[in-house]
């Protein structure tokens, strides 16, 4: 029953992500790649985020195929930050 529930739990988060979240940080991405920064919603997005995907390889740990999908995520979300950092570090090398 508890290995029901887990993939329950996990077909929730894949369908969430998909429909949801990967569409907002490819909209967050697409900003970034125009030199803004991001807006304190956004990072705490990006929070929740990193949260929830954490959770979710946690609970999906003997699932490959989720680690894989989980994996990329955490990956593109590593790549969304750093341009974030870049892009926060040209704007204050700017205001200086």
């Amino acid at each position: 029953m508890q290995h029901a529930d887990e993939q329950s739990l996990v077909t929730v988060s894949l369908n969430n992500l998909c429909e949801h979240l990967l569409p907002r940080v490819f909209d967050i991405r697409k900003k970034l790649d125009e030199g803004e920064v991001l807006t304190p919603l956004e990072l705490d997005f990006f929070s929740q985020m990193i949260q929830s995907i954490n959770i979710c390889q946690r609970e999906a740990q003997d699932d490959h195929e989720c680690q894989v999908i989980f994996s990329t995520v955490a990956h593109l979300l590593n790549g969304v930050m750093n341009q974030a950092l870049d892009n926060e570090r040209q704007q204050q090398a700017g205001l200086a």
